[in-house]
């Protein structure tokens, strides 16, 4: 509130000097131009100036006006940017605390293997430890859930594969190596990530597409929006796939915006494909359909799923259950319901049903 006073105060001083500064100049203009052709008239009265040179002198008066009035225009315009370039300039002198170091391996093999071992993560800034002990793998030919309540620490667990941040202590490795031994761009190219918040650009459909492919065919572009379900939806558009998206996509629904990132990440065709609740817009019946796609095409690879519903993970080779940034159980929904009350009740709650 005090901050909100302060600023009220400063954004009323601004607008009234801006406000007052046009009228005083035009009336200092006035005043002066009126002395002037009082004066000059006076001298023509007198015979010490011709009637010529005092009008050429008014003309050029006049014209002089304009220019001077709009340089005291630019000039709060000036001091205006000056402020502001001081704060951005605060700004980006503030520390990087998510800056992460380059490793110094290329990986240049097929992601086999991905594990976790004791792995404990705290938001830079913040002492609260949102993963607590983790230990876990994931292995190539799996699919694999990830499920609980809100705020478990299920998004923030798949976030540090493609070292989006890097663990707090433990380790991660990749392929039995640190992940923090690889570069970032050959790892992060062998990992498709579709998040709940979908990033669409300001260009056409295939473009959008093809953001980690840009020299992927349109035979390839094609396949990847059929197996996300897309295709006939962008079929209906006059442009087609060249039809232009504002930025962040604004025209679109939130499940057709979802299957364009499905779709993005098929393209690329990663070793590694996570889904953090990227089905969560469609009805069940494009989603399990979308699901049965990405699951044929990623049957020999990684793919880790994160998901709020639970019949959409049901089928999954391995759930993990998390509670408060720790897994709590592990296993195939039938050996969950069998092993964790918790699990079961969640599974209740949901189907409602007594199971």
């Amino acid at each position: 509130k005090e901050e909100n006073k302060r600023y009220v105060k400063q954004f009323m001083k601004i607008k009234f000097i801006q406000g007052i500064y046009p009228p005083i100049v035009e009336i200092i203009a006035g005043v002066v131009i009126g002395g002037l052709i009082f004066y000059g008239g006076y001298r023509i009265v007198e015979g010490t100036l011709t009637p010529g040179g005092f009008f050429a002198f008014i003309i050029a008066l006049i014209m002089a006006y304009e220019p001077i009035r709009k340089l005291g225009s630019t000039y709060n315009n000036i001091q205006q940017a000056v402020a502001v370039a001081e704060r951005v300039k605060k700004i980006l002198s503030i520390p990087d605390e998510y800056a992460l170091k380059d490793g110094s391996l290329n990986l240049d093999s097929f992601i086999a293997r991905i594990e976790f071992e004791d792995v404990h993560f705290s938001y830079p800034g913040r002492e609260e430890k949102v993963l607590k002990g983790i230990d876990a793998s994931f292995v190539s030919g799996k699919k694999y859930a990830i499920v609980g309540k809100t705020g478990s620490g299920k998004s923030t667990l798949v976030s540090l594969i493609p070292r989006f941040f890097d663990v707090t202590s433990g380790t991660l490795k990749v392929n039995n190596r640190d992940v923090r031994d690889y570069k970032l761009r050959p790892l992060r190219k062998r990992i498709g990530f579709v998040s709940q918040d979908i990033v669409l650009f300001r260009g056409t459909i295939r473009e959008n597409i093809a953001i980690g492919k840009p020299d992927a065919s349109m035979e390839e572009i094609i396949r990847a929006a059929k197996i996300a379900h897309i295709h006939d939806f962008i079929e209906t558009l006059p442009e087609k796939y060249e039809t232009l998206l504002g930025e962040g996509g604004i025209q679109l629904s939130g499940g057709q915006k979802q299957r364009i990132a499905i779709a993005r990440a098929v393209l690329k065709n990663p070793d590694v494909l996570i889904l953090d609740e990227a089905t969560s817009a469609l009805d069940s019946e494009t989603e399990k359909a979308v699901q049965d796609a990405v699951d044929r095409i990623f049957k020999d690879k990684i793919l880790i799923a994160i998901a709020h519903r639970l019949s959409t993970v049901l089928n999954s080779d391995e759930i993990l259950f998390m509670e408060d940034g720790k897994i709590i159980a592990r296993g195939s929904h039938r050996d969950l319901l069998a092993m964790s009350d918790r699990y079961k009740r969640l599974c209740e709650l949901q189907f409602n049903e007594s199971l």
